[in-house]
């Protein structure tokens, strides 16, 4: 078996590089690719997987297109997300719903959608995969609720507030000032530290399969995102999108 990863950040690939040799992992190789537009053949693959990515994008039928473009027929599509309506953060303070609704609002500002999840099933099938099947689980993040747990999840919540992609573009927007942006990284950091602290984030996985028989309904729509998109042609001739933060498994036999 042979595995092909994908992102759109290349820092991204870097770091998955580093871990598969870290632990010894020889049949897997990555690259800097478009989800919108990717390299490699029509029916290259058996199965695709996306992680955390449908959520983000601003045209997900037409990533999902693209991924059952590069399936074999009978070939599998796997695509999880987080489902934010169900997320329990416990204790929550004002300054913690503002933060949580900040993240949400910087996934939308690009064109994604931190409710997309509970639809996973009609995107495949509107995407022309057949017989799509989902289910949900604790969450692709999972629950925490030991003190290291809380800790952990902090410390990335503090530390995503506090990143250019996040803080940048809320201060540019005027969603919030630097004083605020701090209260509520502080305010998460004393969270995680609390003994009562406990959090979960619902996840949603579904599964498509490429049928030769399947194409996409002729009704089938999806959102754009707003402000200008970089658009580049595809190697099929169509112009694509590039993703915000694509992250793409193929398995190929």
């Amino acid at each position: 078996m042979k595995v092909v990863g994908i992102d759109f950040q290349a820092a991204q690939t870097e770091r998955a590089l580093a871990l598969a040799a870290e632990r010894g992992v020889a049949n897997v190789r990555f690259e800097v690719a478009s989800v919108y537009d990717l390299p490699f053949p029509d029916a290259a693959f058996d199965a695709a997987f996306a992680n955390t990515v449908v959520q983000h994008l601003a045209e997900p039928h037409r990533a999902l297109r693209e991924m059952r473009l590069v399936l074999k027929p009978g070939g599998v599509v796997g695509i999880a997300d987080s489902e934010h309506s169900a997320t329990v953060w416990e204790p929550r303070t004002p300054l913690i719903t503002a933060a949580l609704d900040l993240f949400l609002r910087v996934v939308a500002h690009h064109g994604g959608d931190g409710h997309r999840a509970r639809h996973h099933r009609r995107l495949l099938l509107e995407a022309g995969f057949a017989r799509p099947v989902a289910t949900a689980t604790l969450g692709n993040f999972g629950a925490w609720g030991t003190p290291e747990d809380t800790r952990l999840i902090a410390a990335w919540f503090a530390d995503q507030l506090r990143a250019p992609a996040i803080a940048a573009l809320a201060l540019a927007q005027g969603w919030v000032d630097q004083a605020t942006l701090e209260a509520m990284a502080a305010e998460v950091l004393a969270w995680g530290e609390r003994p009562d602290a406990f959090a979960v984030v619902m996840g949603v996985a579904a599964l498509g399969w490429a049928e030769a028989t399947t194409s996409p309904t002729a009704t089938s729509s999806y959102p754009t995102a707003s402000g200008p998109q970089h658009h580049v042609v595809g190697r099929r001739g169509r112009p694509r999108s590039w993703p915000k933060k694509p992250r793409l498994c193929g398995h190929r036999a």
